[in-house]
């Protein structure tokens, strides 16, 4: 979940969007200490992890939010489907760039483009073909950037919804 807020203490602030990331997607269902939703490995296992970073951002209204997709302790990562859901009387989603993370194999990739099949829900989607026995990549990583505008001051929750890896 993120939140883009505007400032009313002082008129600095007023045309400022203050980005307040607390994130994650949920696989199975268990709550972490820090507040993040994670999915639970077998005995011993760590966490997989579906993050947005940077945790804060103040930006103008009118300004660009890039906000970095990273997975954290993944095996055989292959593939992934992001439904990211916003406020779009606060924000515009400008654009999704992947990473590298997901062909670090060497594995080909194959990418959806962006799709929205409501307002302020943007379903974002890509995954890989085995190229003769290669796995995906283990460990974690960025598998792209994301990037809104904020159209006026005013507040924002930014979710995954439906998400998978």
């Amino acid at each position: 979940m993120m939140t883009i807020q505007s400032g009313s203490a002082s008129t600095a602030f007023r045309s400022t969007a203050l980005i307040v990331a607390a994130f994650l997607l949920a696989f199975a269902a268990s709550l972490s200490a820090s507040g993040s939703l994670v999915r639970r490995t077998e005995a011993g296992g760590a966490p997989t992890a579906l993050t947005m970073s940077p945790f804060t951002n103040i930006q103008p209204a009118g300004s660009d939010i890039e906000l970095g997709i990273h997975v954290e302790n993944v095996t055989d990562f292959g593939s992934y489907q992001l439904d990211i859901a916003y406020d779009p009387n606060v924000l515009q989603f400008e654009r999704w760039e992947n990473a590298s993370f997901l062909v670090a194999t060497g594995r080909e990739q194959s990418c959806q483009d962006p799709s929205f099949p409501s307002p302020g829900i943007v379903v974002l989607a890509c995954s890989t073909v085995d190229q003769g026995g290669s796995q995906g990549p283990n460990g974690s990583g960025s598998i792209g950037e994301l990037t809104f505008n904020t159209t006026c001051s005013g507040q924002s929750m930014i979710t995954f919804r439906n998400s998978s890896l």
